[in-house]
């Protein structure tokens, strides 16, 4: 999350590595990515992010060089639904020995405002990433620009999703689960070292996401949560007051 060029406005880049989905996920098809989405306050307007390259190449936004070699269609489909471009997996080919890795990024350049009014007291930033699919550990990180204004501490949680038929696919949260992950705030987005290249993966996408906003990752506050085994039809949001423009 930056500042955006429209002034007052903040921009976001939103990156995503699903790492060996084949390890837990039967024949398909499983959703691994659905376009980012904003929702204004009364949640009836919504507006979807920006592929990082032309929007008319047929997998935007995947991100061929910090993909898997060679994904086919027999593995990936890639269809519309609610208004947002969904990916699915559909089972590894046979002929393929190694792990599979899939690598996204999007971004919107002005996806709401930095600071509030002050009318209502609670205005906040909030960032949700729903759990779809099965895994074994969900890594989230926000990584705040430091001319980001904050009005208040920085808190994750993990809650119970729900989607009702008229908001469309909106998930609403009420349900605060049990979860003994903590958010931690980081000196960097590094993964663990026995993860190696799947670490320097990541690396390489944070760093896309931060070109993608004129900066780089130098220039953030980085706060994570990781879950092992996080339950599915859950949702882990990561928010902040915004603070009073005075």
């Amino acid at each position: 999350i930056a500042p955006s060029r429209t002034a007052g406005l903040a921009a976001v880049a939103a990156v995503r590595l699903i790492d060996a989905p084949e390890r837990h996920l039967s024949a398909g098809p499983n959703p691994i990515y659905r376009q980012m989405m904003t929702w204004n306050k009364d949640r009836v307007e919504r507006s979807a992010g920006q592929a990082s390259f032309p929007p008319d190449a047929s997998r935007a936004p995947l991100v061929p060089e910090l993909s898997s070699e060679g994904i086919t269609d027999d593995e990936l489909q890639v269809s519309r639904k609610n208004e947002r471009v969904q990916f699915d997996f559909l089972g590894g080919r046979a002929s393929r020995g190694e792990p599979m890795y899939f690598s996204f990024a999007e971004m919107s350049a002005a996806v709401g405002p930095m600071w509030t009014d002050g009318v209502d007291p609670d205005d906040c930033a909030e960032f949700a990433n729903p759990i779809e699919i099965p895994c074994g550990r969900m890594v989230y990180d926000v990584l705040i620009h430091r001319d980001v204004p904050l009005g208040g501490p920085v808190e994750g949680d993990l809650y119970k999703a729900e989607r009702p038929r008229e908001a469309g696919d909106q998930i609403n949260r009420q349900i605060r689960l049990r979860c003994n992950a903590k958010l931690m705030e980081l000196d960097s987005p590094a993964l663990a070292a026995s993860l190696g290249r799947r670490g320097e993966t990541y690396q390489a996408l944070l760093a896309h996401g931060a070109a993608m906003l004129g900066t780089t990752l130098a220039d953030f506050r980085v706060y994570r949560i990781a879950i092992e085994y996080p339950p599915l039809s859950s949702v882990c949001v990561i928010s902040w007051p915004l603070p009073v423009r005075r």
